[in-house]
């Protein structure tokens, strides 16, 4: 649900109740005597959102959680309570404006509402074929005038909502879910208050887009464009939080396997092995467009791999045998499209979608002249991905004799630099033609382990350099660059994601100075945008304003990723490595609850003169047969 000052309206953009890529509510708002409300306050307590308003001197109170699937709204105070909903059920492109006037299915949307019982019920029969429908609930007194639903009460109201594609379910209470989540998690404590607050809400915001925990801990990218199954996201969020909720990995695994491609379409761009870019489940999503099953990225199928072999060095080979035919296909068609592609990189050709690596915008991959690059175009991170993915996937399945493959890869990289830069270049042609531009792309080379040390300093020094780097964070286009713009999606604002990428590599890579600046401008950003956490992205402005969506799955697990990187926690087999890299602006943190191989522990980390002292207590030995080595690299 998202609400503007506790309400939504039609012109507040955006705001509304949203359930599986359809806008189901457009107009939802509380009045108190007959006039609209506003809230004079209004904060977070777990996973639920509070609201004061002040009535002639007496507080009246608002709390509004959501559970599954659905949101309940409760006030308490003085005063004749109504609230008042308006029905929509809007696809989601619809509510983008992304659509074409010709691609739009000329219809009209006729939405029968009744009453049943104390309950409201709104349905809409789409065309495709699905239908969707509203169930209102309430102990105060329902109405309907003039198509809206209007509950009253007198100094009390609850309200609940609950959305269905199909037939409703029974709703289910978030709550005691959300308590099971934090049990099961590691906690954090620092000497830094803004660190432990961009934690929580991180860790909370995580929580709100899981599908259904504790069964299914799939993210969902993004509330509210992209509250669906992204591929890409879902890796990186998956990674991002392997070291403390690994679970998340698992369903990551377990889902997009079962989407992997396993025909040929042109429209869908699906092929056997590809992972999906998006599923959407929307009225004209599915019907007008190709996204109920659209494949259209390049990088998800490494990033897969590469998450495989991850959880499969942290819970044992044996945890991935489920996913095997899976990993067979997603490295069948890895190692078909190197075979076949000329420079034996792998490279997209356009498609719906005109760029087909993170930065997906249409002008996001160009030279210093502005000009957009030809195809087929290679994205320098893309190849690290497909180093790391081989890479690491020779290391838990030797047999396979994929290290030739990965290193080959990997010297090809060298086609990428920049002399005129002193940097990689963002990109390359078919033809060879560079985008030599300052770009935080290469930074992923540092995640991937892809370049030598001397070669991740050089990047470090361009990345922390005064083209890139902001006290905010690292700028997707660096300044004085054609086409910058720092409001833009990808040509010059920050994204949570792409830092959090970039400092686990310099971490990896020994330079805590460079990490320790960087942690530091993501908590400035933090701090100055006044969200309860991060957003998906923000302008690269002074100051920063936020952009996107919120909360989104990738921006969130951005601070989990921070921090294992101070942490600097890896797994090899049975032993597990601690190699810290604390930044100066903190004097000690300690994470409790952690799992590392069957053994959870509590971990404290402190800085002592120009050291780091790290001292832990074993908690509780989930599995008896771990035989876990701890090495600790002061």
């Amino acid at each position: 649900m998202v609400l503007r000052g506790g309400s939504a309206s039609p012109s507040h953009g955006y705001t509304g109740l949203y359930y599986r890529d359809t806008r189901f509510v457009s107009l939802y708002e509380l009045l108190i005597d007959g006039r609209p409300a506003l809230p004079i306050k209004s904060w977070r307590s777990g996973i639920s959102i509070n609201y004061e308003y002040d009535l002639n001197g007496e507080p009246i109170r608002r709390t509004i959680t959501p559970f599954y699937d659905g949101v309940r709204d409760s006030v308490q105070g003085g005063g004749e309570l109504s609230v008042k909903v308006g029905f929509d059920f809007s696809d989601i492109f619809e509510v983008r404006d992304s659509l074409s006037k010709s691609s739009v299915v000329e219809r009209r949307r006729m939405v029968n509402v009744e009453r049943r019982g104390k309950a409201i019920i709104a349905f809409y029969d789409g065309t495709d074929g699905a239908r969707r429908s509203l169930v209102i609930r309430s102990g105060g007194e329902a109405s309907l005038k003039d198509g809206l639903a209007i509950v009253r009460g007198s100094g009390r109201l609850s309200v609940m909502l609950m959305p269905a594609l199909g037939s409703p379910e029974r709703p289910r209470s978030a709550g005691d879910v959300f308590m099971e989540f934090l049990r099961m998690i590691p906690h954090l404590k620092s000497d830094n208050n803004s660190l432990n607050l961009l934690y929580r809400y991180s860790i909370t915001n995580i929580f709100t887009l899981l599908e259904s925990p504790p069964a299914i801990m799939f993210p969902l990218a993004g509330i509210p464009w992209f509250n669906c199954v992204f591929g890409r996201d879902s890796i990186v969020t998956a990674m991002q939080t392997l070291g403390f909720i690994p679970s998340i990995a698992e369903s990551v695994i377990k889902r997009l396997t079962e989407l992997i491609g396993r025909s040929h379409d042109k429209e869908r761009e699906e092929e056997p092995g590809k992972i999906i870019h998006e599923r959407r489940e929307g009225e004209i999503s599915g019907s007008v467009l190709p996204f109920r099953r659209y494949y259209g990225t390049i990088d998800a199928t490494p990033l897969y791999l590469m998450l495989v072999a991850s959880y499969a060095r942290q819970s044992g080979v044996d945890s991935i045998k489920p996913f095997k035919d899976g990993v067979e296909l997603a490295l069948a068609w890895l190692l078909d499209k190197l075979s076949k592609d000329k420079l034996g990189l792998l490279g997209y050709d356009g498609g719906a979608l005109s760029n087909q690596g993170w930065k997906d915008s249409w002008d996001s991959v160009f030279d210093s002249s502005g000009e957009l690059l030809g195809y087929p175009r290679y994205l320098i991170e893309v190849q690290g991905y497909v180093w790391e993915a081989l890479r690491s996937m020779d290391e838990i399945s030797p047999g396979l004799g994929l290290g030739n493959v990965a290193n080959r890869v990997r010297d090809k990289i060298t086609l990428f630099w920049s002399n005129e830069l002193g940097f990689f270049a963002e990109a390359i042609d078919g033809e060879g033609r560079l985008a030599d531009i300052y770009t935080s792309n290469p930074g992923h080379l540092l995640w991937t382990h892809a370049i030598n040390s001397g070669d991740a300093k050089k990047a470090a020094e361009v990345l922390m350099g005064n083209r890139l780097f902001t006290e905010y964070g690292i700028k997707t286009l660096g300044y004085g660059e054609p086409r910058h713009d720092p409001t833009s999606y990808h040509n010059g604002s920050i994204w949570p994601h792409d830092n959090s990428i970039i400092l686990k590599g310099l971490a990896d890579y020994g330079l805590c100075d460079e990490f320790s600046a960087g942690s530091k401008a993501m908590l400035n950003a933090f701090k100055q945008l006044g969200l309860p956490g991060l957003p998906e992205l923000y302008t690269g402005s002074d100051p920063p304003r936020p952009m996107g969506n919120f909360p989104q799955s990738w921006a969130s697990g951005a601070a989990v990723m921070m921090i294992q990187g101070m942490l600097g926690i890896s797994f090899n087999g049975n032993a597990v490595s601690l190699r810290p890299c604390i930044p100066d602006w903190l004097k000690w943190i300690e994470v409790r609850n952690i799992d590392l191989h069957g053994l959870r522990l509590n971990i404290k980390m402190r800085r002592r003169g120009g050291g780091v002292n790290v001292s832990y207590e074993v908690v509780d030995s989930m599995r008896k047969a771990s035989r876990m080595e701890l090495i600790i690299d002061e």
